[in-house]
């Protein structure tokens, strides 16, 4: 990942690593006590939440260190809780909170109970520290398949570990959907990739390594791109052609025929042509049919996407925000506004 340079920041250092520095027996909590060296950024994200009652998730160099060492557990929440994402419209999606534990028992979390159990996963290609995946997915029960966010922390062969945040979905049994909120570019898809990897796995202590076996992340995401599906486009200019859609990963283009979807591996210059002709109907008749074998393809009824028939598929798209709003939110919420923190429940 060529956000990661090892010539600036070795292995296990974080760039500007005091940033958020605490110290590891700061008081127990109950409220969210920020270093001197946070509280312009604090500042100035309480000053956003206010103008625009929204603050997005920025991820940054994580203070905690390399995620391989579990050492630094005061920043790596610190880096969590300050790197979140905050609103107050009522669309804000939920957290998976500090202190989500089955046992409940009182410990250094927001609340005052004990901490959400971390765990790390790695691979020669990455290492990832994050909620274990049984908690995750826990929690996605608990929420009834709602979107939410997940804190982790993530560094690359050549160190310098960021810390932010993971937006997931459950789309379907054993099916997940993750985005690197805000990540750079050159970590985010790594980043989404391998949680999405973990949580899919039947082992996820050992998902990387069998990712990294099988070819790599990107080699992942691309399948996983392509079992996504074609969004399907409305044609505004032909009544026998109703809509159009193309897959980049499986070369496949899926044309409503009158209400009745047909699928062609076809070059992506020829379906642009046909999407886009001033008479799709008769660029069809001219450049597709007769020249390209039909087949059969299914619709999503949970995504709207379309694929070939008897094919993988994985719903890519999350789910709008239902506007739960969860104690631990709340405590975030508050704190950025200087209020008081809700009691624990």
């Amino acid at each position: 990942m060529s956000t990661f340079d090892a010539s600036l920041h070795p292995r296990g250092q974080a760039a500007n690593a005091g940033q958020f520095k605490v110290k590891e027996n700061s008081a127990p909590t109950g409220q969210l006590v920020v270093p001197a060296a946070a509280e312009g950024f604090l500042a100035r994200k309480r000053a956003a939440l206010l103008e625009r009652g929204f603050v997005p998730a920025t991820p940054g160099p994580s203070t905690a260190g390399t995620p391989l060492n579990a050492a630094h557990i005061e920043n790596w929440w610190m880096d969590a809780h300050l790197r979140t994402e905050v609103r107050t419209d009522g669309k804000a999606y939920p957290v998976l909170p500090d202190d989500y534990t089955p046992s409940g028992g009182s410990g250094r979390a927001l609340s005052g109970k004990r901490r959400t159990y971390r765990k790390v996963y790695k691979s020669g290609e990455l290492a990832i520290r994050m909620p274990s995946a049984a908690s995750i997915r826990r929690y996605a029960d608990e929420l009834g398949g709602e979107t939410f966010d997940v804190p982790i922390s993530a560094e690359g062969p050549a160190g310098n570990p960021i810390s932010g945040h993971v937006r997931v979905t459950q789309t379907s049994p054993g099916r997940w959907a993750v985005t690197a909120i805000n990540m750079p570019p050159a970590a985010q898809g790594k980043v989404a990739e391998a949680v999405n990897a973990i949580l899919e796995a039947r082992r996820p202590t050992f998902a990387l390594q069998e990712a990294e076996a099988a070819g790599g992340l990107l080699a992942r995401a691309k399948e996983r791109r392509a079992a996504a599906g074609a969004r399907m486009v409305k044609n505004e200019t032909s009544g026998w052609i109703q809509a159009t859609g193309y897959n980049d990963e499986t070369g496949e283009a899926i044309l409503n025929l009158q209400g009745r979807h047909y699928g062609y591996e076809v070059p992506r210059g020829v379906y642009d042509y046909v999407a886009s002709a001033q008479s799709p109907g008769a660029a069809y008749n001219s450049l597709i049919k007769g020249r390209y074998d039909s087949h059969s393809v299914t619709g999503c009824s949970n995504c709207g996407r379309w694929y070939r028939e008897g094919a993988a598929h994985a719903c890519p798209a999350h789910r709008a925000p239902t506007g739960r709003v969860t104690a631990h939110t709340q405590r975030i919420q508050a704190y950025v506004l200087g209020e008081p923190a809700p009691a624990a429940v």
